[in-house]
């Protein structure tokens, strides 16, 4: 047996293992955030402070971004933050 193969054996049962949780529910969202601090922290970027140094996130700040955005043609609003998230119009 190969030892590339040999060495990637063990991981394959973990590796599935994550497949078979992942696959039922990957299009559904878990974000250990509340749509509150979502609109608090993009407004706060939108006021000039700078995210991971004056904004406490731990997760990618894609999703600040497009909020910013989001508020910058609408209004800072929370139903804002409700439509990004579940992918629909906010009116």
């Amino acid at each position: 047996m190969n030892r590339l193969l040999r060495s990637a054996l063990p991981a394959a049962g973990p590796l599935a293992l994550g497949l078979a949780v992942q696959l039922p529910i990957h299009d559904h969202s878990v974000v250990p955030m509340g749509e509150g601090y979502l609109a608090s922290a993009t407004n706060w970027m939108l006021q000039g402070k700078l995210l991971y140094r004056e904004i406490d996130t731990g997760i990618f700040p894609a999703i600040y971004y497009i909020t910013a955005l989001l508020f910058s043609i609408f209004e800072p609003d929370i139903l804002v933050t409700r439509a990004e998230r579940t992918n629909k119009r906010p009116f």
